[in-house]
């Protein structure tokens, strides 16, 4: 009879939905380099993901467009999986490779102006599971002080 009774829950709790998650979050970018190779641009960038949930949650991939300057500069993907704790962070490295005459062209008109420079990532995260998750994260760096 118990035997019974476990696999009936068992058969149950596989029928069940899956756990509602909030959506874990970008909460920052950094750049860490960037290297120009004509014709290419790399932009080495750091980003520190959220975990809202209370529990642990397992990131498969993360795909994003990187902009600066209203150009884009590249494609951002997670080189491997990662764990994110629950109701923690975790940083993540990601390189962005794209083409340096179109992301030179905005950072120029940015930087020969004065104003700030702008950047956004835009794209999906996606765990483990199969649920993604899109997000956009946007911020500006000062240009150089006009004389």
């Amino acid at each position: 009879m118990r035997a019974r009774a476990l696999a009936v829950a068992l058969a149950l709790a596989a029928c069940a939905p899956l756990t509602r998650l909030e959506a874990p979050e970008v909460v920052n970018l950094a750049v860490r380099n960037v290297e120009i190779r004509l014709p290419t641009i790399r932009v080495d960038t750091e980003l520190t993901l959220r975990n809202p949930n209370a529990v642990e949650i397992a990131v498969a991939s993360l795909d994003a467009d990187l902009e600066i300057a209203g150009q884009r500069a590249g494609t951002l993907k997670l080189a491997s999986p990662v764990t994110l704790p629950a109701g923690g962070t975790a940083s993540v490295a990601l390189s962005a490779v794209g083409d340096a005459a179109v992301a030179l062209t905005g950072m120029g008109r940015a930087l020969g102006s004065g104003t700030p420079l702008g950047y956004a990532i835009a794209g999906s995260l996606t765990l483990d599971d199969g649920r993604a998750f899109p997000f956009v994260r946007k911020g500006q760096v000062s240009g150089p002080r006009r004389p």
